[in-house]
């Protein structure tokens, strides 16, 4: 069989200031993990002025043109650079509302897929409160205000009430120090709070492997269909944020 390769947009990121439409200069590079997964897939990441774009391949002489086709839900994460005085000018921030880091997703509060020519990455049409997460490692001492009656902590899984897990606590009050062991769960965003206060949530996304980078957040791009699915022009994924 004669073997030639093409590649053809599958996907953009960008982050864009609300006021001006412009891109803002943020970077953005593929995780470890997110590297090996595009191997796997067959495509291609190419940094570009204040995005990223991802290509996928495909030999028009095979049978099954696409190289790596996608067959099930599938996550590519990537690290966001900010650049210097991003807080100073824009609105998302997230150190003011106790989360240190965006964690921005083409998925909605409920889980449901955006996965069209132009996506939000972001819950609301801005980005939010609900748009950050603290990085944390698998050993994580967390900080917690616990109310009367509190006995343990209970994990949840992002878009599931189920409880993963429970960390006993043998104090309350404000500020509560908290270790907490993710072993056994797979990387990903969970909530932590009180068991006799479900709504009191604080938001993380365990992977020790993002602890280290430097980063200043994640992008989490889900894509659950064939390459040969996507737009002529790729999937184009946007965040926007408001200046002050």
């Amino acid at each position: 069989m004669s073997f030639r390769r093409d590649y053809l947009p599958l996907f953009s990121i960008e982050l864009v200031d609300n006021d001006s439409g412009l891109p803002i200069a943020a970077r953005f590079s593929p995780t470890g993990r997110c590297s090996k997964r595009m191997a796997n897939h067959g495509l291609l990441f190419r940094k570009r002025n204040n995005m990223a774009e991802v290509y996928y391949s495909r030999n028009p002489w095979a049978e099954s043109p696409v190289i790596g086709a996608i067959s099930a839900l599938t996550q590519f994460d990537f690290s966001i650079r900010l650049p210097d005085g991003f807080y100073q000018r824009y609105q998302a921030d997230f150190a003011g509302l106790g989360l240190r880091h965006m964690h921005l997703q083409n998925r909605a509060a409920d889980g449901s897929l955006r996965q069209t020519a132009v996506a939000s990455l972001s819950q609301t049409a801005l980005l939010g409160e609900q748009d950050g997460a603290l990085i944390v490692s698998q050993h994580y001492q967390a900080r917690m205000n616990l109310p009367i009656g509190a006995s343990a902590i209970d994990i949840r899984a992002q878009f599931s009430e189920t409880i993963v897990k429970s960390i006993a606590v043998t104090q309350v009050g404000s500020d509560t120090p908290v270790s907490v062991d993710f072993s056994g769960l797979p990387f990903g965003r969970y909530t932590l709070a009180p068991n006799n206060a479900p709504a009191q949530r604080l938001t993380v996304y365990f992977d020790d492997n993002l602890v280290g980078d430097g980063g200043h957040g994640l992008v989490a791009v889900f894509i659950n269909q064939s390459q040969a699915l996507a737009p002529a022009q790729g999937y184009r994924f946007v965040a926007r944020v408001e200046p002050r």
